[in-house]
């Protein structure tokens, strides 16, 4: 019978894709039947929900928490398991930064190292999202907004702008 287990990482915000990347290759990992790495947002939760990957330990994560969400073989293989994963943050962050001479880490910082950039990509939690975005329609960039969980009032607000500018805006939740 297989486990599901939750490990719950506070404030610990990571992109979707990244995470996707590294949820791949955890289910890789002898005795991994499913994993899921997901912030622990309501809309996010209820796809592990739906999936039967959340436990009461993830209910009651906050959205800015990560949830691990694994369904493993037996109780041995969720610390393996869980240091695997970790081992894939560290060298996965350790050629994200080897691959990058500048890594910018500011939003004024970015256009300022690519001054011909036209083209925003908003990856933020989805309460910051409508604010980065908003960022870039005034530097006159083009945007696709790839977080979820921005309010139908600010979608709006920022499409009107867009057109405004005769600029692109896609999304939010274009992933």
């Amino acid at each position: 019978m297989a486990i599901t287990t939750n490990i719950i990482k506070p404030d610990n915000y990571k992109d979707s894709v990244f995470l996707m990347q590294i949820a791949s290759s955890a289910e890789k990992i002898k005795g991994v039947k499913a994993a899921s790495l997901m912030m622990a947002t309501p809309a996010n939760k209820e796809i592990l929900r739906a999936a039967e990957l959340l436990s009461s330990d993830g209910e009651k994560a906050g959205p800015n928490d990560l949830i691990i969400a694994l369904k493993v073989e037996s109780d041995e293989i969720i610390k393996k398991a869980e240091e695997e994963i970790e081992n894939l943050f560290l060298s996965a962050g350790s050629t994200q930064d080897s691959s990058c001479e500048f890594s910018p880490k500011t939003f004024d910082a970015a256009l300022e190292a690519l001054p011909e950039a036209n083209f925003a990509l908003i990856s933020v939690p989805g309460e910051y999202a409508a604010r980065e975005a908003f960022k870039a329609l005034d530097k006159n960039l083009n945007v696709m907004i790839f977080s979820d969980n921005v309010s139908i009032k600010s979608e709006i607000a920022l499409k009107k702008k867009a057109m405004e500018k005769n600029l692109i805006l896609m999304g939010p939740d274009c992933g």
